[in-house]
């Protein structure tokens, strides 16, 4: 919920209309469920699907509809049929529910938070809220023996938004 009233808010309209508010939150989950589908044919094919789509909405003010995904995944070389099928597939949905699950296991409230794990050390990971390419860049350049280690820094750097999880 805070993420479409987030939404409502950064476009300026209106809180209180029930009916703009279903409206977004059914486009939100749309586009949740057109970034796993894209994403099922590879994570970069993902990660280009949903810069296009926030290209097309953000920048150019294009309104979201189920064609302009199909468009996009074309546009970015996906096999819009499997694309299609994908994202009306059970998969699309329990994959998105399995990530909403695990963002409020870990405590993600905002959708500007980034979680970060070391490959290395698999049990732990640092939550970012409030998201940067600074922070990530700042955690990512750094190589560190364990996470713990990583927030004993970084707590002399003043980074009190990071929080390990």
């Amino acid at each position: 919920m805070k993420t479409v009233t987030n939404t409502i808010t950064q476009l300026n309209l209106d809180p209180r209309n029930l009916k703009l508010r279903n409206l977004i939150t059914q486009h939100l989950l749309d586009i949740a469920l057109d970034y796993k589908a894209a994403s099922f044919q590879g994570r970069k094919k993902g990660r280009a699907f949903l810069y296009e789509m926030q290209e097309a909405i953000m920048k150019q003010g294009q309104n979201y509809s189920p064609s302009m995904s199909v468009i996009i995944a074309d546009q970015i070389g996906l096999d819009t049929e499997m694309f299609s099928e994908d994202r009306a597939s059970s998969l699309a949905k329990n994959c998105f529910q399995d990530d909403q699950k695990l963002a409020q296991e870990m405590g993600v409230t905002d959708e500007s938070s980034a979680v970060v794990f070391n490959s290395t050390i698999e049990q732990d990971g640092i939550l970012i809220p409030n998201f940067s390419y600074n922070a990530l860049s700042e955690i990512c350049s750094t190589k560190l023996d364990s996470t713990d280690h990583y927030v004993a820094n970084l707590k002399d750097q003043r980074h009190s938004s990071l929080h390990i999880i």
